[in-house]
C-alpha cells in the first residue's frame, strides 16, 4: 500500500511501553475512586484526565457516570476516549456506538442500541481481555445488585441504565423475543 504511513516495529514498542508504564498505577486511582462517594468520584475523574497523559480508565468510568446521568453524548466522548487509549477495552467501543446511535430524551433507547450494536458489531466478546474485564468487574460490586440471570453484555447493559430503565430489566424474562433477549442467558 504505496503512500500509507507506516509504523515501525520501534514506535509501536514505545506507544505500547508507554500505555503500559501508565496502566500499571492504574490500582491506586481505582482504589481511591472506589472508596470515594458520588461527588468526590466525579472530581476524581476530572482530576485523572489530563491532555497528554492517557488513561482510558478514567475515561471509562467517566463514560459509565455520563451514562448513568443520561448526558449520553459526553458519555459517548468518553467511552471513545477510552477505546482510542486501550483498544483492549471492547465494552468501551460498543458503547461509543451505541451512545452515538440512541436518540436523546428517549427512555432507555441506549439499551436498546447496546443491543443492535453488540450484533452489528458481529457480537463481540466483551470482557475478553483482562483490563475490560477487571472494570466491568468493578463497577458490578459498586453496584451491588446486579441480577445473575444476565449475560455479559446484560450486565453491561444494566451497568449503563439508569433506575428507570432497570425496571425494565426486571419486567423482561429470559424468553423475550425482543431487541432485549440477548441481555439474557
Amino acid at each position: 500500500m504505496r503512500g500509507w504511513p507506516r509504523r515501525s516495529p520501534r514506535g509501536v514498542r514505545v506507544q505500547r511501553k508507554r500505555r503500559d508504564k501508565f496502566l500499571g498505577r492504574d490500582d491506586g486511582f481505582l482504589h481511591r475512586w472506589s472508596e470515594a462517594a458520588g461527588v468526590e468520584r466525579a472530581s476524581l475523574l476530572h482530576a485523572a484526565i489530563r491532555p497528554h497523559e492517557p488513561n482510558p480508565t478514567a475515561w471509562y468510568l467517566l463514560g459509565f457516570d455520563r451514562l448513568r446521568r443520561g448526558i449520553v453524548k459526553d458519555a459517548a466522548r468518553a467511552f471513545g476516549m477510552a477505546h482510542h487509549q486501550d483498544a483492549d477495552l471492547e465494552s468501551a467501543a460498543l458503547l461509543t456506538f451505541a451512545c452515538l446511535k440512541a436518540r436523546p430524551n428517549v427512555a432507555c433507547d441506549v439499551l436498546d442500541q447496546i443491543a443492535i450494536t453488540w450484533r452489528e458489531l458481529g457480537r463481540p466478546v466483551l470482557a475478553g481481555h483482562r483490563r475490560d474485564r477487571n472494570l466491568i468487574e468493578l463497577l458490578e460490586r459498586q453496584e451491588g445488585d446486579v441480577p445473575v440471570h444476565l449475560s455479559q453484555l446484560g450486565r453491561v447493559a444494566w451497568l449503563a441504565a439508569g433506575e428507570e430503565c432497570r425496571d425494565r430489566f426486571r419486567a423482561h424474562s429470559r424468553a423475550s423475543s425482543d431487541v432485549w433477549a440477548d441481555f439474557f442467558r
